[in-house]
């Protein structure tokens, strides 16, 4: 019984941030499929980019959700990306340059979110 809420509520939540990753990506592209799982804490996504034959596969791994000095951060273990020159410019670039601490801020208005994951 506590897979098939779980696995509701992941449903649910998946397709919210669908819809915010797609206005952020309005333009380059869209979010095809995305799959989170909270128990495996993972998410899967597939994006469709405009000029771009194949679609773009994610997996985040070992995602967590923290509250530090009351603000909300998504936290990180790991990105995995299908294109092999993005997944090394993450690892090497990204990452390393920008998100040094595995983590992003979550902006206010989309904290309350937190509860339900």
């Amino acid at each position: 019984m506590f897979n098939l809420i779980s696995g509701a509520k992941d449903k649910m939540i998946a397709a919210g941030v669908s819809q915010f990753l797609n206005s952020k990506l309005a333009g380059y592209g869209k979010v095809k499929n995305l799959n989170l799982n909270s128990q495996e804490k993972s998410i899967y996504l597939e994006v469709e980019l405009q000029g771009e034959p194949d679609t773009l596969k994610v997996l985040i791994l070992g995602y967590e959700l923290r509250q530090e000095q009351g603000e909300s951060f998504f936290c990180f273990e790991q990105i995995k990306c299908s294109r092999t020159w993005l997944d090394k410019l993450f690892k090497e670039v990204i990452i390393p340059k920008y998100v040094p601490e595995q983590k992003i801020l979550i902006p206010a208005k989309y904290a309350s979110m937190l509860k339900l994951i």
